[in-house]
């Protein structure tokens, strides 16, 4: 079973505000979709995906046998990576269950065997006992009590040759 909903230790113990975690409970992001259909079709081009993967590792041979965590995954970034890199294996961890539950049916709707699913905040994710090639975690980081934390969290499961891939947005950074 790939599926986790491990609601663990309180999630205030792991810096995350209990109204950032209501927040995303009850207004899921990005909103759900219903259908992959049309980003499947952005991805058949494999010279897209070579050149995706380059960016990453400018010099290494093309692979597409990666381990990718989506780090804050939301409704349906794991599920599009899963789709993007069919031999891949990804690993998408949210704190909402709500947001796994989208990805959950995401999924199923189309058969995504590589994806696997955690209800697990960032900090929390040393306990998947799991090295990955590609952490991605966008628009996350930012909304922890300790953004650096959180980084170190990442950084502590990322293969030494693996290649990160952040984005943050506020005004005003920690």
């Amino acid at each position: 079973n790939y599926m986790n909903h491990q609601k663990g230790p309180c999630l205030a113990s792991a810096g995350i505000a209990p109204d950032v975690k209501d927040f995303y409970e009850r207004y899921p992001y990005p909103p759900p979709v219903e259908s992959l259909d049309k980003y499947r079709a952005l991805w058949q081009d494999p010279q897209k995906k070579r050149s995706d993967y380059h960016l990453f590792w400018p010099s290494a041979p093309f692979r597409e046998d990666l381990c990718i965590l989506v780090a804050g995954c939301g409704t349906s970034q794991a599920a599009k990576h899963a789709m993007r890199w069919p031999y891949a294996k990804v690993v998408g961890i949210d704190f909402s269950a709500n947001s796994i539950e989208k990805t959950s049916d995401l999924k199923r709707k189309y058969q995504l065997d590589n994806l696997e699913l955690h209800q697990l905040p960032i900090e929390r994710v040393p306990e998947l006992r799991a090295q990955f090639d590609q952490i991605v975690c966008t628009g996350v980081l930012h909304h922890l009590a300790n953004p650096d934390a959180g980084l170190k969290a990442l950084r502590s499961v990322l293969k030494p040759d693996g290649a990160m891939h952040l984005m943050l947005y506020a005004p005003y950074g920690r």
